[in-house]
């Protein structure tokens, strides 16, 4: 379907530029004035709100108005006066690959569904056509009948730990709604909820004591993440519970800078160098978090708006931040929990220690060394490895972990399953880092992206052998970390020591 597009492009360009060429050379022109000028207007969920806003409004003179969405347009808005519609036949979709056990928005094409709700936008008021940049026989043969269900494309950890709430016994009899869950992905999700104390691997997997905290957390907070849940018991251990309900709060939105390209470069800006600190991007976005409230008990709402606009925050996600904050130490409170910030003030490695709490399945380790192996890494003569207690119930041996090294002539991480080749996304803070050597030797991370724009990587060429650039498998949400801290925090998930000390234990 891709390299369709593409040719066909090609085609109708070089016939435009043709047609062209022969109108010049018959002294023809082209009357500039017969049409009138383009307005061109961007939306998605990103976007601030007055910006969003901005395609409501009715123009003042007469222009063509050209909005270009991502499928927020499909089914969630209606737009008013829309003629024509542009259908490019791809959406941006979050799935899950069982192969990497990593969760993300990857780029996929439209159901037929989704394409007919696509025409559907336009001839709502007038009579209007719709453009589709693929043939029939593509919609006919290559687009699915609709879209696939979450079901079968997400991470199944919050609903198994839902499910078991609710006091379903058999996670592998329960009778689910068709198409079943992959049983890889319930797997997975049962091996994660073991791996943070929900689940016992004994018989039936019965709910633990701490799993009726992480799902009454899930529940009452709305949260998608059992490890955000998890994070949050681990703040009330680390005397931080007011700073990590903030980070889980801006885990639950894209972003807290701008992505519009009128101000990117401000956010960039802000990112780095009014917020940014090399423990990484979690205490950036707390950083921004904390100047915005600051900021929002001074300033009027114009004033506030302005100053998010000098600053590059997305003034709209950071007052949702808010309340979600508000919302989960409500939560807190009434569960008895204390609500406390961390002492002394500023001090990250609290912070960060709660964090690992929830995500030490997701850490991340660079080293100067090509030592990789199936689910153990050499440091040195010493090694980490991780549990597998659930092989033999769900013959399955995959789960969320990812450990990584970096190979010293690339700019990549390596994890340890699989070898996925793994770099750091644009957006992330170590990434205006002038070399690898002051990137942390090991992080945790929480956002995975599967395309990025590479127009400020040196590496990122035509002739790259980088495979992290090659499969554009970027990370953000990142920070630094101790690996003391993962056998510390941890012990029942990590073993260290050394090869002939793994074999004796088993």
């Amino acid at each position: 379907l891709v390299s369709e597009l593409i040719d066909d492009y090609r085609d109708r360009k070089e016939r435009f530029i043709q047609k062209k060429d022969n109108q010049k050379s018959r002294g023809f022109r082209v009357n500039n004035d017969r049409y009138p000028p383009l307005r061109s207007l961007p939306l998605y969920g990103g976007l601030p709100a007055h910006e969003q806003l901005r395609v409501f409004e009715r123009p003042t003179h007469a222009v063509r108005t050209v909005v270009v969405a991502t499928n927020v347009a499909e089914a969630s808005i209606t737009l008013p006066r829309v003629g024509y519609v542009v259908d490019c036949g791809y959406a941006r979709l979050r799935a899950y690959n069982p192969d990497n056990a990593l969760e993300a928005l990857v780029t996929l094409p439209v159901s037929k569904a989704s394409a007919n709700q696509r025409a559907g936008r336009a001839g709502r008021v007038r009579v209007g056509e719709v453009y589709r940049l693929y043939t029939e026989e593509a919609y006919r043969l290559i687009l699915p009948r609709f879209t696939a269900p979450e079901s079968q494309r997400s991470d199944l950890s919050a609903a198994l730990l839902r499910l078991k709430s609710l006091g379903v016994d058999s996670l592998v009899k329960f009778d689910w709604l068709p198409p079943r869950p992959p049983s890889r992905h319930l797997g997975q999700a049962a091996e994660r909820l073991v791996s943070l104390g929900a689940l016992s691997v004994a018989t039936g997997m019965p709910m633990t004591e701490r799993g009726a905290k992480l799902g009454g957390l899930c529940s009452a907070c709305g949260l998608n993440d059992p490890a955000a849940a998890a994070a949050l018991l681990g703040a009330v251990e680390e005397g931080c519970t007011t700073e990590i309900a903030a980070i889980v709060s801006l885990m639950q939105l894209q972003s807290v800078f701008v992505s519009n390209a009128n101000y990117r470069k401000t956010a960039d800006r802000s990112r780095r160098v009014l917020f940014g600190t090399t423990s990484g991007d979690h205490l950036t976005e707390l950083n921004a978090f904390t100047a915005y409230e600051a900021q929002s008990s001074e300033l009027n709402p114009v004033e506030l708006q302005k100053w998010c606009q000098s600053a590059g925050l997305n003034a709209r996600a950071l007052q949702h931040a808010v309340y979600l904050r508000d919302r989960i130490l409500g939560v807190l409170e009434r569960s008895k929990m204390p609500c406390v910030s961390v002492e002394p003030p500023g001090n990250p490695q609290p912070i960060i220690r709660a964090l690992l709490r929830g995500f030490f399945t997701q850490a991340s380790l660079l080293i100067l060394a090509l030592v990789v192996s199936f689910i153990c890494l050499t440091v040195g003569c010493k090694s980490i490895r991780v549990f597998y207690p659930l092989v033999a119930y769900f013959n399955v041996i995959d789960i969320v972990f990812q450990v990584a090294q970096l190979s010293p002539s690339t700019s990549h991480y390596i994890t340890v399953r699989g070898n996925h080749a793994l770099r750091l996304h644009p957006s992330c803070v170590l990434y205006a880092a002038p070399s690898t050597s002051r990137w942390p030797k090991w992080i945790l991370f929480s956002r995975v992206h599967l395309s990025a724009p590479v127009h400020d990587n040196p590496l990122a060429t035509s002739t790259s052998n980088d495979p992290a650039i090659a499969t554009a498998t970027c990370i953000s949400g990142v920070s630094a970390i101790e690996p003391d801290w993962l056998m510390e925090l941890a012990p029942h998930y990590f073993h260290f020591g050394t090869a002939r000390e793994h074999a004796l234990s088993k």
